[in-house]
């Protein structure tokens, strides 16, 4: 019984203090690394890279095997930044990360980054921790009063995308008869663009070559989110405070539209239905 009863003490301890070092690896950030501009978090598994760009640009990405895919030039021309002056404090609850026109707020439990501007004033922020399981990832933020969106390529249903829910992908949207054209073109999507921007000033560019998923406010009037279909969790936090200067900024990441030439510039005709002027019933 002696043996026995120790025995059953020994496993019990072991135990419970397995899952006890379970529990406060959840919760506890294990590893920082500074480098350049960069900033690399480990938590549970999960890797987390924050890059700034520039003192109102950084990149965010999330890898759940600690490994990152190759950088590609199709979609981002500029990898290669300028130091940016930054420090940063830690407590035992968060990690501050300061430029000089920004700064992050990165709470350790769960894993959330706030976003403030040089004069305190909380611009955006993550409404939940990061979803990566497989490949589902998402990132969910919380929608401020009055914020308005604007951006996400060709479209011809809405300007504002405060409210809408939408799938960015090429394609023409389902068929139609052909009284009223082959495709809807409401859901058409010639040319989408994983890029918005802001009423409260800032801009949000997931880069990701895959079709994505977008709830601006439709499930939840509070939060937005965004999703990969596939691929890596990967996007750039953009502060203006102004559109031109947004735009500036994001240019300055995907590279520069060259200016079309005269000839480009003149009348265009086109049947915009799919063909179907003149077709007989």
């Amino acid at each position: 019984m002696l043996i026995k009863k120790n025995f059953l003490i020994i496993f019990l301890s072991v135990f419970f203090l397995g899952s006890t070092s379970v529990l406060s690896q959840e919760r506890a950030i294990e590893t920082i690394i500074k480098k350049g501009n960069e900033f690399t978090f480990q938590q549970n598994g999960t890797t987390i890279k924050i890059e700034f760009c520039s003192p109102k640009v950084f990149r965010v990405r999330y890898s759940a095997n600690g490994t990152f895919v190759a950088q590609e030039n199709y979609m981002v021309n500029n990898y290669n930044w300028s130091a940016v002056q930054l420090n940063h404090v830690e407590n035992q609850n968060k990690i501050t990360i300061n430029s000089d026109s920004l700064k992050l707020e990165i709470q350790k439990t769960p894993f959330l980054i706030k976003v403030y501007n040089h004069k305190g004033l909380l611009i955006n922020e993550d409404a939940l921790p990061a979803q990566i399981k497989g490949e589902a990832k998402t990132i969910t933020k919380t929608m401020q009063a009055n914020e308005h969106f604007f951006g996400f390529g060709e479209r011809m249903d809405f300007l504002d995308r405060k409210g809408k829910k939408l799938r960015l992908n090429v394609g023409r949207g389902e068929g139609l008869p052909h009284e009223v054209g082959a495709y809807n073109v409401l859901e058409a999507n010639y040319c989408p663009v994983t890029f918005f921007m802001s009423t409260k000033g800032y801009g949000i560019y997931l880069h990701t070559s895959y079709a994505s998923n977008w709830d601006m406010g439709t499930s939840n009037p509070n939060q937005y989110s965004f999703a990969p279909e596939n691929g890596e969790l990967d996007y750039y936090f953009i502060y203006g405070p102004s559109f031109p200067s947004l735009i500036q900024d994001y240019t300055n990441i995907t590279g520069k539209a060259p200016l079309m030439p005269k000839f480009a510039l003149g009348l265009h005709v086109g049947t915009y239905s799919g063909g179907t002027w003149g077709m007989k019933k």
